[in-house]
C-alpha cells in the first residue's frame, strides 16, 4: 500500500478507466505523450464531465500541468463525497507541499496517519512538516516511530541522525547512523552524517576517510568539502586544506566560513608570503562576515602580525580586539606583547594588571578566557588562584570556525 500511495494516482486510475475503451486521440492516448491540456478539452467535452473518473483525471491533469488551484478545486469536491480517501488526501498534501502551505500539508498527513498509523511514509511526512515549523523534538518522536514500523528505510534513518545532530544528541544519533551504514555502507547521505558526527568528536581520520569517499562520488556539498579541509589542517595536511579552501572560493563559494579556514590553513604555514595572504583572507573573512567570529579573525591577523615581526601592527590590533569586543585574551597577548617585543615593561605590567582585573571580576561568566591568569599573576608577582575560571569560547557553539593560531579550528557542520 505505501508504495502504491507514492505514484502518481492516474497510475491507479489508468488500467481501470482504459479497460474497453479505445480509438485514436482518446485522452488516455494523449496523457500517454504527456499531452495534457488537449486531454483536458477532450474530456471537458465528454457528456459525463462530471463523473467521478473524469473528474479525478481532470485533477491530475492539471497538476501535472501545474494549475494547482484547478486541481486541488477537483480533488476537494471528490475528498467531499470520500473524506477518507488515501489516495485524494495523498493528492492534496502534494499540492500543499508544492505551494509551501506547511499547515495545510500537515493536516492531510495528519489525517492520512490517522487512518492508517502503521504506514511509516505517513509519518515521515508528518515529522518533515512539524520540522519546517521548528518543531523537531515532535519530528523526532515520529521518525522514532516510522523507523520501528520500517527499519530498512535508510532516508528516515538519514533524517533522524541529522535531527538528532542538529539538536546536539550526538549519542543518540550514532545508534541511527550505524543501523544506516550497515544497511548501506556506501550511501553518500549516512557516509556524511558519520563525518559529521566524527568531526564533533575529533576523529579527524574519520572525517577524511568519508568525505574523500564522498567527493570521489560526485558530492559537491559545501559544508562536506570545508569540514574535509578543515579536517586536513588537523591532520597536518595544510597542502590539500589549502587546496580545498581555495578550490571552493575558485568555484564562487566565497563567503565568511570559507574565507577565515582558508586564512587559517595559510596563517599555519611558516612562509612569509602565505602568511601574509593569510591575513589578506582574514580581513576579507571580517568584511564578509556578520558573526560573533569576528573578533578571532581579528586575533589571528594580530597574531600573524607578531609573526611578522610587525609589532606596532599587532599592537594597534590587540587594542582595536579590547576596545570593540572587551577580549580578555588580547589584553593577556598585548601584555605579552609589550613584554618581548615592544620591551616597555612599564605598559607590560599595567596590562598584565588589567588582564588579572577582567578575570577576577568576570569569574561568574562562562565564557572568559582566563586560562592564562595564573602566568599573569606570576608576572606581577602574585600568589595564583587555585581555579582557572573558563576557556575563551567566547559564545561559540562546538561546530563553528573559531580557530586561534595556536589553538584550534572549527568549521560549522550545518
Amino acid at each position: 500500500m505505501k508504495k502504491l500511495l507514492l505514484l502518481p494516482l492516474f497510475i491507479l486510475l489508468f488500467h481501470t478507466l482504459t479497460i474497453g475503451q479505445s480509438g485514436q486521440n482518446s485522452w488516455q492516448e494523449l496523457i500517454a505523450k504527456g499531452q495534457y491540456a488537449k486531454a483536458i478539452q477532450l474530456l471537458s467535452a465528454k457528456e459525463d464531465t462530471l463523473s467521478q473518473n473524469n473528474v479525478m483525471t481532470l485533477a491530475f491533469c492539471h497538476q501535472k500541468l501545474g494549475h494547482l488551484p484547478q486541481a486541488k478545486k477537483y480533488y476537494l469536491q471528490l475528498l467531499e463525497k470520500n473524506p477518507q480517501s488515501q489516495e485524494l488526501l495523498m493528492s492534496l498534501a502534494g499540492i500543499a507541499d508544492r505551494e509551501s502551505n506547511i499547515p495545510q500539508a500537515l493536516g492531510y498527513y495528519q489525517k492520512l496517519v490517522s487512518l492508517d498509523t502503521t504506514n511509516h511514509f505517513y509519518l515521515k511526512e508528518v515529522a518533515r512538516n512539524l520540522v519546517k515549523q521548528r518543531k523537531n523534538e515532535e519530528g523526532i518522536a515520529l521518525l522514532e516511530k516510522a523507523v520501528k514500523l520500517d527499519s530498512s528505510d535508510i532516508d528516515a534513518l538519514a533524517d533522524i541522525s541529522n535531527l538528532l545532530l542538529n539538536e546536539t544528541q550526538e549519542s543518540k544519533a550514532i545508534n541511527y547512523i550505524k543501523k544506516g551504514m550497515e544497511l548501506d555502507s556506501n550511501s553518500i547521505k549516512m557516509r556524511q552524517l558519520r563525518a559529521r558526527y566524527a568531526y564533533r568528536n575529533f576523529d579527524y581520520e574519520q572525517v577524511r576517510k568519508d568525505l574523500k569517499y564522498t567527493l570521489s562520488k560526485g558530492d559537491s556539498s559545501v559544508l562536506y568539502q570545508r569540514l574535509l579541509a578543515t579536517s586536513y589542517f588537523y591532520l597536518d595536511s595544510l597542502a590539500q586544506s589549502i587546496f580545498l579552501f581555495n578550490r571552493l572560493i575558485e568555484r564562487g563559494e566565497d563567503n565568511e566560513l570559507v574565507r577565515a579556514g582558508f586564512g587559517y590553513a595559510l596563517l599555519a604555514a611558516k612562509d612569509q608570503n602565505m602568511i601574509i595572504k593569510g591575513t589578506q583572507n582574514m580581513f576579507t573573512a571580517i568584511k564578509l562576515g556578520t558573526s560573533e567570529k569576528i573578533s578571532d579573525y581579528r586575533l589571528a591577523i594580530a597574531d600573524a602580525n607578531v609573526r611578522l615581526k610587525e609589532y606596532n601592527w599587532a599592537a594597534k590590533e590587540y587594542k582595536h580586539i579590547i576596545d570593540t569586543y572587551q577580549r580578555p585574551k588580547a589584553i593577556f597577548k598585548l601584555a605579552e606583547l609589550y613584554e618581548k617585543h615592544l620591551r616597555d615593561a612599564e605598559l607590560s605590567k599595567i596590562y598584565y594588571q588589567e588582564y588579572a582585573r577582567t578575570c577576577q571580576l568576570e569569574k561568574s561568566k562562562k565564557n572568559i578566557d582566563c586560562s592564562n591568569l595564573n602566568v599573569a599573576l606570576q608576572k606581577l608577582n602574585l600568589a595564583p588562584v587555585s581555579k582557572i575560571y573558563a576557556q575563551d569560547v567566547k559564545g561559540v557553539k562546538a561546530d563553528s570556525l573559531r580557530i586561534d593560531t595556536a589553538d584550534s579550528l572549527q568549521v560549522e557542520d550545518h
